[in-house]
């Protein structure tokens, strides 16, 4: 017993070091586009408190007890293909979806362009893939290819001419390439939930980032656009820069006032 306190107190010691020495690094990589999430998930950890790990076995909705690998990755599978499953929805809203669907004239870009909307579908310029690339997140886990974000920020300006033509082919076409529709899907343990349990997991995908930069690329285009021309209610705050649950509460008070 003497030796695993002294031994703890040695373990404390380095992980107190550790942290004190890596907090003013992080805290240089904080900026107002930084989520307040990601603050708390870094507090605790430096505070030593883990989340749930992912366990050796499963059980699925029968009791059976799942050992192999292969076997949880098809359990696993299934449960996240379900939650997302188009049967989850009313049939109202399935009947809707099929209706808008089937309408070309809403799925085919074919609106006729206009001083309004001139610049939606024009090529993307070097000014926005730097924002594009200015907004990605460090330390993120990269997809197949292995290419993480970092790399793609430290690209000479020759080669992210190469990409932004690329972008720009992408664009034009609508062709993408086949392995970016590729995502290597992993498992993680939700917070307080039992691990043995094949419904305490959630899933997160690991795309190719070269992918993630012209999803950002079209977004900020949109957001742009909805919000240049007041597209959006006012009153909508989800998913939308600068706005938070903070303003419909304020709202609300106001309206209780």
């Amino acid at each position: 017993m003497e030796n695993y306190k002294r031994s703890k107190g040695i373990v404390q010691h380095v992980i107190k070091e550790n942290a004190e020495s890596h907090w003013h690094p992080y805290c240089e990589t904080l900026d107002s586009s930084t989520k307040l999430g990601t603050i708390w998930k870094m507090a605790k950890r430096m505070n030593g408190i883990q989340t749930n790990v992912a366990s050796k076995h499963l059980i699925d909705d029968n009791g059976q007890t799942i050992d192999k690998n292969e076997d949880k990755a098809e359990l696993l599978a299934q449960k996240f293909a379900a939650v997302s499953s188009t049967a989850n929805y009313s049939d109202t809203f399935q009947k809707r979806k099929a209706e808008i669907e089937s309408d070309s004239c809403l799925m085919n870009n074919d609106v006729k362009t206009n001083d309004r909307n001139v610049h939606l579908n024009i090529p993307f310029s070097e000014h926005e893939l730097t924002n594009a690339l200015s907004q990605c997140r460090r330390n993120t886990s990269p997809g197949e290819d292995g290419i993480p974000y970092e790399c793609l920020k430290r690209l000479p300006g020759a080669a992210k001419r190469t990409l932004l033509r690329l972008y720009n082919e992408i664009w034009q076409t609508g062709k993408i390439p086949q392995k970016w529709r590729h995502s290597i899907v992993l498992p993680i343990p939700k917070a307080g939930k039992d691990p043995h349990d094949s419904n305490s997991y959630r899933p997160i995908a690991l795309t190719s980032t070269l992918c993630k930069i012209i999803k950002r690329l079209v977004t900020n285009r949109l957001v742009w656009y909805l919000e240049k021309h007041s597209i959006l209610t006012n009153v909508q705050t989800g998913f939308r820069k600068g706005r938070s649950t903070v303003d419909q509460i304020v709202r609300l008070q106001e309206e209780i006032n």
